[in-house]
């Protein structure tokens, strides 16, 4: 019997043992020693993660996906998973032309001790990935398969590393799993990778796609992607559950079918790591190739326009690389294939200023491996903007590039304002050096530094619970004497050239509902301002929050929301808030590449950006600049594709005031702005539209992508073809257009009071410098008197004429807004001809009715008429309604008082009238009022 006992015992010491080695926890700050693992603890990043290298013998190491399933046909496991409803969805192929280095499924084979964890796989521990969130193998139907790796949120996020795979600078790598997500309102699931060098430090990491909410099976991909760095030696592969703005209690993510494969590599770069260059200057593109056979010779190079047009093409022959280099991966005594390594140099001459894309690839060769691609963009000179409200967001400071190279593209922008991380003790100890040339070298470009106080140091984050050091109010909640004494070197030497503070990100809204916020930040600046100048702080707030009352000790407040408002939407708030007393700041988040089609992203941006003006926004700003998703720069620094609308937006408009709108026949808005003398328009249409005006000699159109052309003067007047994407005129004539802008009717509202003389008058003013003279003819609708119709002008410099005239209206003029052209053909410096339009409305606004049609479910035409009294005086109408070819129908609306009155005419036969114009009719009893409507029928 004690034997027995004796036995249980060591069993469970064996259990509790193997119990230990699953949760994987390491205190934190420390490190985890073993014979085959070494994990640091990381607060915020896998970058500093450290896994020796394992050898490619290691089971599943190298595994192939297909050995894995036979020698684990049933995927037995100690733990079933109760989500089994997910159908298994139909897997891509792999590419074709890669070679498979790691692949894992979580079959039992990465199971060996049964503990339902992935053998080898490490998770990382600190206050940002905590010990307590549920992570083990469990079986359920997955790509591949039917296990899975799983993870149950509740609170904090997750990041589990892969083995240490092999890998080399000269090739390329593709990275592909699934996952499956459930009931995610703030987490998001994607993959990782990151490349270490021989010394286990991080070189540099690579992210897929992100998924949320309740997603199937979804591919995740990255790459194919080339390492950067030829110290590449190995790589680890992440799997990440991680939260946006706020963590998930709720909610579960599966992983399974992790995989990289290794490509023949092809690379294309420029001379300039942001690729952007100005007219006069010839890029410089390199393709370099590795990994292929020898008999690989020649590129063909391609440069393509925005509309997909190849403008330059030529071929050039590879030069071989003259000291080839032996990779790593070769084990001692192997002797790998010969492997081809070369490069090709093309220069070639860009036609214009536009965004481009410079393509290269192996004639005869189809594969993704064998074509490679890099964006360009070319700019007209232009000095960068005295004043305005454009600006940047750098969350991640200057990385990817240096701080001169991020210097020479802000000057290039269109941006005032930068918004710049300054806190952070972990940086150089030369760091404030570097930061006060930076502030002086992007001012001598006029653009003034925000300061970010976002990032604590490592030293203040340990002193902090999780939830405070991730928002800005949680972080200044502290005590001073923990934040204080880390900010006060900072502030004290960056004061005299940064005068402009931010608490947050700008997405950070984590001081809306703060209690006593004017008193808090009221103290902060009391002790911010002890370095002898005056700062200005400001703070993220939410669009659909109400400002605090009272005047505010803030000077800006940051507006965000999510989702992200539309321009109509985001113009209604600016102008909610106009009075709060300080700054309005608007973020602009563009959208997202993989889910809009270009148009719609540089439509969507640049609408914003002209209604965040039309609002008298202060601060415009993109809060993240280096995005492969949402910025105008990738991440890896070069120029994307929103760029170039961005600063033709922001040159066109950058201190700029909206002075209203010229009235344009159809569908076609506009709105002008100021600056000083210099006056800019912009156009859009929601459908193509042509414009005719006269707006000077020398007037240029401008597209969103900064091509620019003058509009020649054609029978007197300018042509201008306008659609969804807006369009901006400069180089006006300021007289001429003031001139135009000036011309109004007294009344613009005419009573429906018809066959009695209604007088208006007509306003011109001369902003010429000299007098002008010459005539004014209406042309107005057919039905119409106007007395006098053409008018002789005789106006000095600067001087207001108002013309009397006499409107008189037939009985059957339509009710409602009726457009009057006005044709000029007047002599001041010149001669100049050209047409107005302006719009009266006929009916006046206590008065008036309006009409709907719907198709029944019986087929029978409804016609809804609704007559608004906004007086206090009852009315009485007798309706009629007139429809071709048939009998005219009659309702009365008798006594009717304030509010509104509903009659409802049906007619048979509703589909046969889709599309026709009936007439409405409304002639009041015993008065004088007779309002005519056209209704064109709709289902």
């Amino acid at each position: 019997m004690y034997w027995k006992l004796t036995l249980l015992l060591i069993l469970g010491l064996a259990i509790a043992s193997n119990s230990a080695a699953v949760d994987h926890a390491a205190p934190e700050d420390s490190a985890v020693e073993g014979p085959a693992l070494r994990v640091a603890a990381v607060p915020d990043s896998p970058q500093a993660f450290v896994d020796p290298f394992q050898s490619d013998t290691a089971p599943g190491h190298t595994g192939d996906s297909k050995k894995e399933d036979a020698a684990n046909p049933g995927g037995s496991t100690n733990t079933s998973d109760k989500v089994t409803t997910d159908k298994v969805i139909a897997v891509e192929p792999r590419p074709a032309e890669a070679v498979e280095l790691f692949s894992c499924g979580f079959g039992q084979n990465w199971d060996q001790n049964f503990d339902n964890w992935p053998d080898r796989w490490v998770r990382e521990h600190s206050i940002r990935y905590p010990h307590y969130l549920p992570i083990k193998l469990v079986t359920t139907p997955a790509p591949r398969g039917d296990r899975a790796l799983r993870v149950e949120l509740n609170g904090g996020a997750a990041a589990v590393h892969s083995p240490a795979i092999n890998v080399d600078s000269m090739y390329t790598y593709v990275v592909e799993g699934y996952a499956r997500t459930e009931k995610l309102v703030h987490d998001e699931a994607f993959l990782a990778i990151t490349f270490y060098d021989e010394e286990n430090v991080a070189l540099e990491t690579e992210y897929s796609q992100r998924i949320g909410s309740t997603t199937p099976w979804t591919k995740l991909t990255i790459g194919p992607i080339a390492p950067k760095d030829v110290r590449v030696h190995h790589a680890v592969i992440t799997l990440h559950v991680a939260p946006t703005n706020k963590v998930d209690l709720n909610g579960r993510v599966w992983f399974s079918d992790i995989w990289l494969g290794r490509l023949p590599r092809m690379s294309l770069a420029a001379n300039r790591r942001s690729h952007i260059y100005l007219q006069n200057e010839q890029p410089e593109i390199t393709c370099e190739v590795s990994g292929f056979s020898e008999d690989r010779r020649e590129i063909h190079f391609e440069l393509v326009d925005l509309e997909g047009k190849v403008v330059r093409r030529e071929t050039k022959q590879l030069i071989p690389s003259t000291a080839p280099r032996r990779s790593h991966l070769a084990k001692a005594g192997e002797d790998l294939p010969r492997i081809f390594a070369g490069n090709a140099v093309w220069k070639p001459k860009v036609p214009k200023v536009g965004f481009y894309r410079a393509r290269a690839e192996m004639p005869g060769r189809t594969e993704a491996s064998n074509q490679s691609e890099i964006t360009l963009a070319v700019l007209d000179s232009q000095p960068p903007p005295a004043a305005g409200e454009f600006g940047w967001t750098l969350p991640t400071a200057e990385k990817p590039l240096t701080l001169l190279e991020l210097a020479e593209v802000m000057g290039q922008s269109g941006i005032n304002w930068a918004k710049f991380p300054l806190w952070d003790e972990s940086k150089p100890a030369d760091r404030e050096e570097q930061l006060i040339s930076f502030a002086e070298r992007v001012g001598l470009r006029r653009i003034e530094l925000i300061g970010l106080l976002c990032t604590p140091p490592p030293e203040l984050r340990k002193q902090l619970s999780g939830a405070e050091m991730e928002t800005a109010a949680g972080i200044f909640s502290a005590p001073p004497e923990l934040w204080h004494p880390s900010l006060e070197p900072i502030m004290s030497r960056l004061s005299l050239k940064v005068r402009w503070w931010q608490l947050g990100l700008d997405r950070d809204q984590s001081f809306v509902g703060y209690p006593e916020l004017a008193q808090k930040i009221s103290l902060l600046k009391k002790q911010f301002s002890r370095y002898g100048q005056r700062v200005h702080i400001g703070l993220g707030w939410s669009w659909l929050r109400e400002v605090p009352p009272g005047a505010p000790t803030w000077d800006y407040l940051n507006f965000s929301a999510e989702p992200a408002l539309n321009w109509e939407e985001q113009l209604e708030y600016l102008q909610a808030v106009r009075t709060t007393g300080a700054k309005r700041f608007v973020v602009l988040d563009p959208l997202p590449r993989d889910q809009y089609a270009l148009n719609t992203r540089a439509q969507d941006l640049a609408m914003r950006m002209l209604s965040a003006k039309m609002g008298g926004a202060e601060g415009i700003f993109v809060p993240e600049l280096f995005n492969d998703q949402t910025g105008l720069m990738n991440n890896d620094g070069t120029v994307g594709e929103l760029f170039m609308p961005w600063r033709t937006t922001a040159l066109a408009l950058a201190g700029a005031k909206s002075v209203g709108s010229l009235q344009l026949p159809g569908n076609v808005s506009n709105q002008v702005f100021a600056r000083g003398d210099e006056y800019v328009i912009a156009l859009w249409s929601d459908r193509p539209a042509e414009v005719t005006l006269l707006l000077g000699d020398e007037v240029q159109q401008v597209d969103l992508w900064g091509r620019s052309t003058v509009v020649p003067i054609v029978n007197g007047q300018q042509s201008f073809q306008v659609g969804e994407l807006p369009i901006f005129l400069t180089h006006l004539n300021s007289a001429l257009l003031q001139t135009q802008m000036s011309v109004r009717f007294e009344n613009n509202r005419l009573p429906s009071l018809f066959g009695k003389p209604l007088p208006n008058g007509l306003t011109i003013r001369n902003a010429f410098g000299q007098s002008m003279r010459g005539q004014v003819r209406l042309d107005k609708p057919d039905v119409w008197r106007v007395s006098p119709k053409d008018m002789h002008l005789k106006i000095s410099a600067g001087e207001t004429l108002v013309q009397q005239l006499e409107f008189t209206l037939p009985i059957n003029v339509a009710t409602g807004r009726q457009t009057v052209r006005l044709d000029f053909d007047v002599t001041t410096d010149k001669r100049y001809q050209f047409s107005i339009y302006r719009q009266i409305e006929i009916g006046l606004s206590d008065i008036y009715a309006e009409a709907t049609t719907r198709v029944n479910e019986k087929g029978d035409l409804e016609v809804e008429q609704r007559l608004t009294n906004e007086t206090n005086a009852p009315v009485s109408f007798k309706c009629y309604l007139y429809v071709p070819g048939r009998k005219r129908m009659t309702q009365f609306v008798e006594d009717h008082g304030r509010g509104v009155d509903i009659k409802t005419f049906r007619l048979t036969g509703g589909e046969a009238l889709l599309g026709e114009t009936l007439y409405l009719r409304a002639e009041e009893v015993n008065g004088s009022r007779i309002l005519n409507y056209r209704v064109v029928v709709q289902r």
